[in-house]
This record gives C-alpha cells, sequence and structure tokens, in this order.
C-alpha cells in the first residue's frame, strides 16, 4: 500500500466507519462458530460417554440429519481465518453510491478482499490483513491523541488553579 492511499483512506472517516464494520461482523462471526463448534465437540463427547455406557452387544441408535441443499450463510475456513461477510448495503449518513465508491477504495488499497460466492449470496467480503493493520495502528493514534488531550486539560486545570493561588496571595 502506497503512503498517499493511507493518506486519502485515513481523511475519509466513512471509509473506516465501512472497514470496521466488516471487522466486527467477522469478529462476531468467528465468535458464534466458535459457539457452535464448542457445543458440536460437547455433544459428540456426551455421546461417546452415552455409547461407553451402553451394555455390550447393543448397537446405540444414532439419528443422522440428511444433507442440506440449500447455500451456507457463510463461508468459514479456520485455516484462513475470518470468515465472508455478505456487503453492507447501509453506513448510516452514507449514500449508497458513495458506500459503492468506499468499496472500491477500501479494495483497491488492499484493506479488503472479496470474492463471488453464488448468484443468491452474490458478493461477500472480509477485511484483509493490511486492513486489520490499517484499524490497529488507527486506533492507537486515535487513543494516543485521546490521552495526550487529557493531560493537556490535566495541565490546563492546574496552571489555573496554580493561577488563581498566585492570584489569591497577591491580594
Amino acid at each position: 500500500m502506497l503512503d498517499a492511499e493511507a493518506d486519502i483512506l485515513s481523511l475519509d472517516l466513512d471509509c473506516f466507519r465501512l472497514l470496521q464494520s466488516y471487522r466486527q461482523s467477522g469478529l462476531a462471526e468467528r465468535a458464534e462458530r466458535a459457539k457452535e463448534e464448542a457445543a458440536k465437540q460437547k455433544a459428540a463427547a456426551e455421546l461417546a460417554e452415552e455409547t461407553i455406557d451402553e451394555p455390550p452387544g447393543e448397537e446405540p441408535e444414532v439419528e443422522v440429519e440428511p444433507e442440506d441443499d440449500s447455500p451456507k450463510p457463510k463461508a468459514f475456513n479456520v485455516e484462513k481465518g475470518d470468515p465472508w461477510i455478505d456487503r453492507v448495503c447501509e453506513l448510516d449518513g452514507v449514500e449508497a453510491e458513495d458506500l459503492c465508491k468506499m468499496h472500491g477504495k477500501l479494495i483497491a488499497a488492499g484493506f479488503l478482499n472479496f470474492q463471488i460466492r453464488n448468484r443468491i449470496t452474490g458478493i461477500e467480503y472480509r477485511v484483509a490483513t493490511a486492513g486489520k493493520q490499517y484499524l490497529t495502528k488507527t486506533l492507537e493514534q486515535a487513543s494516543e491523541m485521546a490521552a495526550e488531550s487529557r493531560e493537556d486539560s490535566e495541565f490546563s486545570e492546574s496552571a489555573d488553579a496554580m493561577d488563581s493561588v498566585e492570584v489569591d496571595e497577591a491580594a
């Protein structure tokens, strides 16, 4: 990524908000998948435990759910990390035309990856590594600026207090 691209994007708060929206959705989806996987593992462990408790010679009945041919809600590849997220079609205060341009800007900068899933789902997105780094760096800078601002206001308040003490002593 070029520094000029980062400068352009850093000035565009809406691009940051869009990228952050995809990141938060990806993290939420990842957490949900982890819960589902833990529940499956727990159920498998319980089934295995029940199977061990069966008397010898008897086969336990196992219900098998039929395969579902409908499209999966979201693709998820553990090896590659984050899940693919459906396109964000609305962002507060942003027109649909501008949202389309913002997607292009984020893709061009290498901050957002996309794939064409199928005819039903359409295009899906996920935050690229460069996008994650950009979000982290920007949030760290904002945090540092807020801390400096607090320090400056505390210094200003203590200086005002010192001035009022000096005025009282002079009187």
